[in-house]
C-alpha cells in the first residue's frame, strides 16, 4: 500500500498546483543547524516568524527529499495519525512530538520541526489525492454515455441557442496575407475588417497545412488519455497559467458550459515547454513549433495593426505583446445542443487572437444582432480582435462579440493562440492617437490584472467587460 501511495504523491509533487497550496506565512521553529535538511535551505532555516518566498520552492524539494527515504518505512497507521494531527488547529507548533507519538521515532529524529511540518503537510495532500480525481470528474469530456444535459449545464430560456436554425455563411471578411502585395492596401483590408466585424479570415499566412492539422490531432489526442494521464495539470485555480479545466469559472457560474479546455503558456518558450504535457509523446515537439510559428504571426499583424492605426514604429513591442497563451477546447458531443452552449456570448479580453478551428464548424459571430455561424475555410485561421485593442484603439476597433455551438455528432477541438500584455501593464487608449485625431479618451486607464479579474466574472455571468471603464464626455 506504501508503494501506491508514494506514487500517487509524486505525481501531486510533479504538479505545480502544490506551489499554490503551501502556506506562505505560518509560524515555525528554524530549522535545527544539525538538520542534514539545512544544506538544501536557500534561507539556512532563517524563518524566523514567516516562511520566506524562496521556500515556495524550496519546501517541494524538502518534502521530496524527506518523503524518499521515508516513504516505504513508515506504517500506513502512522502517516493516518499524521495527517489527522495536521487537521487539529495546534498542528503547527506540536506536529514533532505529535508525530512522535505515532509511535516512529527513529524516523521522526530525522526531521526538524519544519521539515516535520512539511511532512505533514504533504502526507495531508497525499491523503486528499482523492480529491483530486473527484475535481476531474468536472471534465465534460469525463462523462460517459451521456445521454441528456445534465441540469447544471441548461442555460435559461433567453441565453440558449434554441433550435433556430442559424445559415451557415462565408460570413466575414476573408484576406490573403501574402497573396496582397500591396501593403498599403492589405493594411486597410484588415483595418476595415477590424472595424466593420471585429473578425476576418486568414489565408496565404504560412504556416504549414501539415503542422495546422497535426496541432489539432495531438490535441484531440490529449483530451482522449485516460483521467490518470491528465490529473497532474487540472486545476480548479483561475489563475494557473498551465491549466486544464471544465467550462469557464466551474466553482463559482450558475450554469456551466460544454467545454473541456487545457490552456498552456508560450512565451518564452524554452522557459515553459518543460511544463506541458510530455503525453501524448509528439506533444511539445508539435505544440512548441506550432508556437512559434503563430506567435511571428500575430506580431506581424499587430504591426500592420499599428501601422492602420497610425501609431509609432514597435508600439506593440514589449510588455504589450509579452504573454502569449494558447486554449486547446474540447467539446464532446451533445445530447441536445439547443440547450447549451459550448462558450457564451463574450469577446476575448487580450490584443489579437488566432484561432485553428479545424474543418467543424461551432464558431457563430454577432453582427448587427444576429448571429452569423461561421463556415470552416480549410486551412485558413480566423482572427480577431479583443477588448484590450479596442480600448488603446480608442474604439477605433472593435472586438468582436461570438460564441460556441455544440452539435451532437462530432467532437470539435479547437486551438486558439491569444497575445496578453504582461500582468503588470496599464491600459489605456493610445496618447499619440488621441493627438492626432484630437479626440477624447473613450476609457480609463486601468491595470491589467484588475481587467482579468473582471473580465472572468463578467463573462460568467453574461454582463458587458467594458462597461466599467467606459468614460463619460463630462468625465473625459
Amino acid at each position: 500500500m506504501m508503494i501506491w501511495l508514494w506514487d500517487v504523491n509524486r505525481k501531486i509533487l510533479r504538479c505545480r498546483d502544490v506551489l499554490d497550496t503551501i502556506e506562505r506565512r505560518v509560524s515555525v521553529p528554524a530549522l535545527a543547524p544539525s538538520s542534514p535538511l539545512l544544506k538544501a535551505c536557500p534561507v539556512k532555516g532563517d524563518c524566523q516568524k514567516d516562511v520566506p518566498e524562496a521556500c515556495n520552492i524550496s519546501a517541494v524539494n524538502t518534502a521530496r527529499a524527506i518523503l524518499s527515504p521515508m516513504a516505504e518505512s513508515i506504517p500506513a497507521a502512522e502517516i493516518n495519525a499524521a495527517a489527522g494531527i495536521l487537521l487539529s488547529p495546534s498542528a503547527t507548533g506540536a506536529v514533532s512530538s505529535s508525530i512522535a507519538a505515532a509511535g516512529n521515532h527513529s524516523a521522526v529524529s530525522l526531521l526538524s520541526p519544519h521539515a516535520g511540518a512539511l511532512f505533514c503537510y504533504y502526507i495531508l495532500k497525499l491523503f486528499r489525492a482523492e480529491d483530486t480525481v473527484i475535481h476531474m470528474d468536472k471534465l465534460i469530456s469525463s462523462k460517459q454515455n451521456i445521454q441528456h444535459v445534465p441540469e447544471s449545464y441548461i442555460l435559461p430560456p433567453e441565453r440558449r441557442p434554441g433550435k433556430v436554425v442559424i445559415p451557415s455563411s462565408k460570413c466575414i471578411p476573408v484576406i490573403d496575407l501574402h497573396g496582397n502585395t500591396n501593403r498599403q492596401e492589405l493594411v486597410q483590408r484588415i483595418m476595415k475588417a477590424c472595424q466593420e466585424f471585429g473578425f476576418f479570415e486568414l489565408t496565404g499566412h504560412g504556416v504549414p497545412e501539415d503542422l495546422m492539422h497535426d496541432v489539432l490531432k495531438v490535441a484531440n489526442e490529449f483530451f482522449q488519455l485516460p483521467s490518470e494521464d491528465k490529473v497532474n495539470f487540472y486545476s480548479d485555480n483561475t489563475w494557473k497559467k498551465c491549466r486544464l479545466h471544465s467550462s469557464i469559472d466551474y466553482d463559482q457560474e450558475k450554469v456551466h458550459f460544454w467545454r473541456d479546455n487545457l490552456r498552456l503558456p508560450c512565451h518564452p518558450l524554452e522557459d515553459l515547454v518543460e511544463e506541458w504535457p510530455n503525453n501524448p509523446a509528439r506533444f511539445r515537439e508539435v505544440i512548441g513549433n506550432y508556437a512559434i510559428r503563430v506567435r511571428e504571426l500575430s506580431l506581424l499583424l499587430l504591426d500592420l495593426i499599428r501601422e492602420g492605426l497610425g501609431l509609432a514604429s514597435g508600439y506593440f513591442e514589449g510588455d504589450l505583446s509579452e504573454t502569449h497563451l494558447m486554449n486547446f477546447n474540447y467539446y464532446p458531443p451533445c445530447p441536445d445542443p439547443s440547450l447549451t452552449l459550448g462558450l457564451p456570448k463574450h469577446s476575448d479580453p487580450n490584443l489579437i487572437t488566432i484561432l485553428n478551428q479545424g474543418a467543424i464548424s461551432g464558431l457563430q459571430v454577432l453582427k448587427d444582432e444576429q448571429w452569423l455561424a461561421l463556415v470552416p475555410t480549410p486551412n485558413a485561421f480566423v482572427v480577431n480582435i479583443g477588448h484590450t485593442l479596442q480600448v488603446i484603439s480608442n474604439g477605433m476597433l472593435r472586438s468582436g462579440d461570438h460564441r460556441v455551438v455544440t452539435n451532437a455528432y462530432a467532437a470539435r477541438a479547437t486551438i486558439a493562440s491569444f497575445i496578453h500584455p504582461s500582468i503588470d501593464c496599464q491600459i489605456q487608449p493610445a496618447n499619440e492617437l488621441i493627438i492626432k485625431r484630437c479626440s477624447i479618451p473613450l476609457y480609463k486607464p486601468f491595470p491589467y490584472i484588475e481587467f482579468m479579474r473582471n473580465y472572468i466574472k463578467d463573462t460568467r455571468d453574461g454582463d458587458p467587460v467594458l462597461k466599467r471603464y467606459e468614460l463619460s464626455q463630462a468625465q473625459a
